[in-house]
């Protein structure tokens, strides 16, 4: 399955029903119940006092089963040939997990003959890919993030809507003034960089707020996601940079338009 062993090693097949009964544990456990100490060689058992005592072989690192954003959570790993002697009867039922060089589904029927072979009464059941037990997990965060990034794209494309439709109001009404600022010396380049200027400077307080307000409810996004932080860096940063250009991109058209202005025309009309 991959797990990464950390110390000690993995159960094998010398460990039977008639061998010192052994388990592996997962870090997690270890940290637990012996906190700076090593694990290995310690004992345990799985329920009551007529169970027998276990004996910790080895260590592997925390793996997720159920979902991606789960808590990380104690885990044991017991022999399937010691299993009856651990917990006082046969298991009821068992995952196979068949690695296989080409398509899996293709061997399902491989598999069932096998099964039947050694039992003809066992059932063979729920016969999944690893990727779609993977899509299986992942479907509700993917669903979550799908609605997220829609949202966000559209709230993204009607801020750029009306910023653009607000700068281009603004300027239409301070076209007299643009006018009377390039005749008294003023050039076009002056004039874009003061219509961009003024509109970045709004931009960049919104853009302050919105961190501030993302930075208070990030606890309500700490389930929705997995491998990084609630106060991602490149994210608070990216995004920013993100909005900023947009704004710039919505205004740089309006300020283009009042920094070609005509001064004698503008005057005639005013």
């Amino acid at each position: 399955m991959g797990l990464k062993l950390v110390r000690g090693r993995f159960l094998t097949d010398a460990d039977r029903e008639e061998t010192m009964p052994a388990v592996v544990i997962n870090d997690t456990m270890a940290e637990r119940y012996w906190p700076g100490e090593d694990a290995i060689g310690r004992k345990c058992m799985t329920g009551t006092d007529d169970k027998p005592w276990l004996t910790i072989v080895g260590i592997v690192g925390t793996v997720r089963h159920n979902a991606v954003v789960e808590e990380p959570r104690n885990e044991m790993y017991l022999a399937h040939a010691q299993l009856p002697a651990h917990i006082g009867s046969t298991p009821r039922g068992m995952t196979l997990v068949v690695k296989t060089d080409g398509n899996p589904i293709a061997l399902a029927g491989q598999v069932r003959e096998a099964v039947r072979s050694i039992d003809g009464n066992l059932p063979v059941s729920d016969i999944r890919t690893m990727d779609a037990v993977t899509a299986s997990a992942l479907s509700q965060p993917r669903f979550i993030t799908f609605l997220l990034a829609l949202f966000a794209g559209t709230a993204l494309t009607l801020a750029a809507i009306g910023i653009y439709g607000t700068i281009s109001l603004l300027v239409a009404e301070r076209t007299q003034e643009m006018g009377i600022r390039l005749a008294l010396g003023a050039n076009p380049p002056e004039i874009l960089k003061l219509v961009l200027g003024q509109g970045m400077t709004l931009t960049a307080i919104g853009v302050g707020l919105g961190l501030a307000g993302a930075a208070l409810l990030t606890r309500t996004l700490a389930g929705l996601i997995y491998g990084v932080g609630t106060l991602d860096p490149l994210t608070f940063v990216a995004v920013p940079a993100l909005l900023c250009l947009v704004a710039l991109a919505a205004r740089f058209i309006p300020a283009r338009r009042a920094a070609s202005v005509d001064p004698i025309t503008t005057l005639r009309a005013g």
